[in-house]
């Protein structure tokens, strides 16, 4: 049976609660002999207690809705980590298989005894004739593998799966997939309120959906063997259809938690190696984004990156609405020191992470180029600049592979001491005889550790023959990546919408990637032309936000 998830985001007025813990991936459709997951993560620098968390999903019987209530066992998800639940404690993906859950819902005895047990419970209830409250709660068969059932496309406007995180009786995040926008459908905010009776010390609750207003979206229905996840985690807006293998990752990081534009909210910070840190939230905002919580960070490893060993100043600070007059402030601990400012929105994720350093970076990168050797096709020649470094030990080449970023090689700075002011150049040639596509980035790390990354290059697999890819394609977020086959002569790039305006250009492009940024909704024609030959090549995409 194909499934799809549908994901509820709650925003309370007078229930709301912080917890940064929210809902990251799941697979919603395994082929034969899979099983479903679901991950949540972690965003917060404490370890969470699961005990009174709640999983809750749609699904369809006899043309009446019901929602399975998934009470989660007494567990704990580390701070900055992952927590995945599935179907088998040992369970396959597609093309991935003996991986371990954290625990499963057909086995709530397989939990440390010592500590979790009796704890979690798996029911579900359907509407009644006359859809004013529920039957009578049953159990689902043993090896129950359809916690996330598609719903038909007229079940709520659309929507073809749910699913939907609370804190007890506090929502906390979600998503609607087949489905586009912010808002809710009515079909949902009218469902009737229900009572959790859970196993934990937490106690009994009440579900009102009246307050579940707000959530995520995902326009892609499910398809075979395919889920959801975020491709930057705990990032808003970043949810994506997983179709290929690499797309799966449970329990393992799509992205480091790092500097990101933000889709909801727009802000301004100020920081000038002074006791304190001021900062807006501009009015043009998306509503349904607040309250949102402001969180700041010594940034104490990667910069950049928001890690376990950051360290959080307290308190947070809950906006309630944007305004482009009204300024609020942090005092820092220590000016010499980077910070990190998160920003959370009522949605449950991470709108907006923000670098601020007041001391230079260990390395200023000036370029970074990664292309396949034209006359050995199975090796990918690296190279990169450095304008400046201070207290440089070196640099990881790494390559993404299974979603994970690895290293692959490690290559000493040539500076004395690890400083330089000059122009300093590094290679590395590998082999890569990958068919699809292949990301590349490389990882500087200083004398005590603290690290900095270069700009991601993609280089295009073995066998595609291709002079241009366009990927992803549909592209999300308004955001797209051109990799050329040919990386040395200079081209003129035009996108034109469906009138053949064009909306974007860019002259004598060199290199081999090139990201386009800040397009709409709809379908595109990217026209390409070497500026040697005057040949041209035409491609469509679709932009989807």
């Amino acid at each position: 049976m194909r499934k799809v998830l549908f994901t509820i985001l709650l925003a309370l007025p007078c229930l709301f609660v912080k917890s940064q813990v929210i809902l990251n991936e799941v697979y919603t459709n395994p082929g034969s002999n899979r099983h479903e997951f679901f991950e949540l993560f972690n965003a917060s620098p404490n370890d969470v207690d699961l005990d009174c968390y709640t999983l809750i999903t749609l699904f369809e019987q006899d043309k009446k809705l019901g929602i399975y209530v998934l009470d989660l066992p007494k567990l704990t998800i580390k701070a900055k980590s992952f927590f995945v639940g599935a179907s088998a404690k040992t369970f396959n993906v597609q093309q991935k298989t003996g991986k371990t859950a954290d625990f499963t819902w057909n086995d709530f005895n397989d939990i440390n005894p010592a500590t979790s047990a009796g704890t979690g419970s798996l029911k579900g209830y359907v509407l009644n004739n006359a859809n004013n409250g529920y039957e009578l709660p049953f159990t689902p068969t043993a090896g129950f593998n359809d916690l996330f059932p598609e719903l038909s496309t007229k079940a709520a406007s659309g929507v073809v799966y749910g699913v939907f995180l609370f804190n007890k009786d506090t929502y906390v995040n979600g998503l609607l997939a087949g489905y586009k926008g912010l808002a809710v459908p009515s079909e949902i905010t009218t469902l009737p309120s229900f009572n959790v009776t859970s196993n934990s010390a937490c106690g009994s609750f009440t579900i009102n959906w009246q307050y579940v207003i707000s959530a995520e979206s995902v326009v892609q229905a499910g398809g075979s063997d395919n889920g959801y996840a975020r491709i930057k985690d705990g990032i808003c807006g970043t949810w994506i259809k997983t179709a290929s293998g690499d797309d799966h990752t449970p329990g393992t990081s799509t992205t480091n938690l790092s500097i990101s534009d933000g889709i909801l909210i727009k802000t301004t910070e100020t920081y000038s190696c002074g006791p304190s840190v001021q900062f807006s939230i501009l009015n043009t905002s998306e509503p349904a984004a607040f309250p949102v919580t402001v969180h700041l960070y010594m940034d104490n490893a990667v910069t950049g990156v928001l890690g376990a060993n950051d360290t959080h100043i307290d308190p947070s600070q809950t906006i309630k609405q944007g305004s482009n007059s009204t300024t609020y402030s942090y005092s820092v601990p220590n000016p010499q020191k980077s910070y990190l400012m998160v920003y959370e929105t009522a949605l449950g994720c991470l709108d907006r992470v923000v670098s601020l350093s007041c001391s230079v970076l260990p390395v200023r990168f000036k370029s970074f180029t990664a292309v396949r050797n034209q006359q050995r096709k199975e090796q990918v020649l690296l190279k990169w600049e450095t304008a400046m470094e201070q207290n440089c030990r070196g640099f990881y080449v790494q390559r993404k592979v299974s979603g994970q970023w690895k290293n692959i090689a490690f290559i000493y700075s040539q500076s004395e001491n690890g400083n330089s002011n000059k122009t300093l150049t590094y290679e590395y040639k590998e082999m890569n005889t990958a068919s699809d596509a292949s990301q590349y980035r490389i990882q500087q790390v200083d004398m005590d550790g603290k690290a900095s990354y270069s700009e991601i290059k993609s280089v295009a697999g073995l066998e595609q023959q291709a002079e241009v890819l366009i990927y992803p394609n549909p592209a999300l977020n308004g955001k797209v990546n051109l990799l050329f086959s040919d990386q040395e002569g200079a081209k003129d790039v035009f996108v034109s919408d469906l009138n053949g305006k064009v909306v974007k250009q860019f002259r004598e492009i060199r290199g081999n990637n090139l990201l386009i940024e800040g397009l709409q909704s709809g379908f595109y024609s990217i026209r390409i032309i070497d500026r040697q030959t005057s040949k041209s090549i035409i491609e469509k995409v679709i932009i989807k936000k």
